[in-house]
């Protein structure tokens, strides 16, 4: 922008009797009628009465753009401190785009679980997840110091749009509150390459609750030495987390489940430690699923709701 013309703006900011916080109420206003005119230029219901020629948007961003320059120079900021600040958020921007190129948002794979109240009846349960078109899960927490915590939930699998993983979570949690029972907590899992997740590319940051999570499938033999409680024993002094899925128990062997969980990272971070546990198993003699099942949860609401696994 012409120096002369920034000159012309400090000036009048210099003049401007109002306060911040009055400049930033005033932001808003000159937004709303940026937003005023781009809806019949848009020719959107409701609009269609208005003709807009694009020179009035000009207009309403210059407006938009006369006041958040007086703000930045009301706090005593420079014109070099503007650009540097301007450069950062474009770098910033640049990044956001290059991690979202090739993902198609409507195809991002999630799966929810929406956790209730202690059900004893199992089957009953069952079956009002079958009438609501969700799996049941319920999981048996080990805790490193002996206790087993039951946890009863849904699970789904939804493909498509972050929103269309919030309305299938609503959903589900509505029909099992119609049936009765009280949701204590709504989780949303994403693939690990989901846009929000931090990777060393991106340079993002985790989200308040956010976290990359990974399930390794380890066999157990109650009867042998590869047993519950050595595969605990193992794993007393690593950040790993075991469960056990209630419908895939026999009487002779189990899955359970190695959880890995971190609330910070980036994705190259977490997959390494992932590679540490399996190494771990490995040299004690535990056979476990090779695949990596790495999600990245978006969305929890309770995320205390488990804190007497993870430290208990």
């Amino acid at each position: 922008m012409r120096p002369d013309i920034l000159d012309a703006i400090k000036q009048l900011t210099a003049a401007d009797p109002k306060t911040l916080s009055q400049k930033s109420l005033k932001l808003f206003e000159e937004g709303g009628e940026l937003a005023k005119s781009v809806l019949p230029y848009e020719s959107a219901a409701g609009t269609l009465h208005k003709i807009v020629h694009k020179s009035k948007l000009l207009e309403e961003v210059a407006d938009v753009m006369l006041v958040a320059l007086s703000i930045a120079y009301e706090l005593g900021f420079d014109d070099d401190s503007i650009s540097s600040a301007m450069l950062k958020k474009s770098l910033y921007w640049a990044e956001l785009q290059k991690n979202e190129a090739g993902i198609n948002p409507d195809k991002i794979p999630h799966e929810i679980h929406v956790t209730v109240e202690s059900a004893t009846d199992i089957e009953s349960f069952r079956d009002a997840c079958k009438s609501i078109g969700v799996k049941p899960v319920v999981l048996a927490l080990h805790t490193q110091l002996g206790a087993s915590i039951r946890d009863v939930m849904t699970s789904q699998v939804v493909i498509g749009t972050t929103a269309d993983a919030f309305r299938a979570m609503d959903v589900t949690g509505a029909g099992l509150t119609a049936q009765g029972y009280r949701v204590v907590r709504s989780k949303i899992e994403a693939a690990p390459w989901h846009p929000s997740a931090p990777t060393e590319a991106n340079k993002l940051q985790h989200a308040e609750h956010n976290y990359f999570e990974s399930h390794v499938e380890v066999h157990v033999n109650e009867n042998g030495d590869n047993n519950l409680n050595r595969l605990m024993y193992s794993l007393a002094h690593q950040d790993a987390h075991v469960s056990g899925n209630f419908f895939k128990e026999t009487d002779t062997h189990k899955t359970v489940m190695v959880t890995l969980r971190r609330y910070t990272g980036t994705l190259e971070d977490f997959k390494s430690a992932l590679v540490r546990l399996k190494t771990l198993l490995s040299v004690c003699g535990f056979e476990y699923n090779k695949k990596d099942i790495v999600e990245y949860s978006i969305y929890d609401s309770r995320v205390m709701h488990d804190d007497g696994w993870i430290h208990g």
